[in-house]
Formats: structure tokens, C-alpha cells, sequence
């Protein structure tokens, strides 16, 4: 055996906590859609106000985060938004712009 251990990536250190990131941005979805209702019905506003905020917030709670990419953390967003259960898939794509395919499969 090698003597030496290898030092985890930065990829592999936020693949880590992944699955933690994901259930805390669908919880705190859950608990904002519950105490901020917004009456227009619009999900990209809705969506809009979340994301920014919490973006902060995965960095702050995930050390490893700090320097990841915004895709990664905007992934691990859109993610616990689908599994939040509070919009559809298609409502979801649609007010971020994205293929509902796409969104399907990430989710999965």
C-alpha cells in the first residue's frame, strides 16, 4: 500500500457534500414557498429571489463551495428545487430556461 494519501480534489471534496447541499436547498425551498407566498404565480420570480440568497448560503455552510464554480452550486440549486416538490419539472426549466430533459435527468 502506498504510503502517502492523496489529498481530495476540490471536485471530490464538493461531490462529497452533495447529496447534505441538495437536501438543505430543498428543505429551506420548502420552509421560503411556505412562509413567502407570492400571489402572482410567477415561478421564475419566485425562483429568481432564492437562488441569489442561497447560493450565499451553500457557500457559507459548505467551506468547499467557496471556490467552486457558480455552475456547481447553481446545479446543486436546481436540484433540490425538483426534489423540494413544490413545482413541476417543466415549471422548473421553464422559468430557468433550461431543457426539461436535462432537468429530468440531473434529478434523478
Amino acid at each position: 500500500m502506498w504510503p502517502f494519501k492523496s489529498k481530495k480534489s476540490q471536485a471530490d471534496q464538493a461531490l462529497a457534500v452533495m447529496d447534505n447541499a441538495i437536501s438543505e436547498v430543498a428543505a429551506k425551498y420548502r420552509y421560503f414557498s411556505d412562509q413567502l407566498p407570492f400571489t402572482d404565480g410567477l415561478v421564475e420570480k419566485r425562483l429568481m429571489s432564492f437562488m441569489p440568497p442561497m447560493i450565499e448560503g451553500l457557500r457559507a455552510s459548505y467551506p468547499v463551495l467557496k471556490n467552486s464554480p457558480d455552475d456547481v452550486v447553481q446545479l446543486y440549486i436546481v436540484i433540490g428545487l425538483v426534489r423540494s416538490g413544490r413545482h413541476t419539472t417543466t415549471e422548473i426549466a421553464d422559468a430557468l430556461g433550461m431543457e426539461r430533459e436535462m432537468l429530468e435527468s440531473l434529478s434523478q
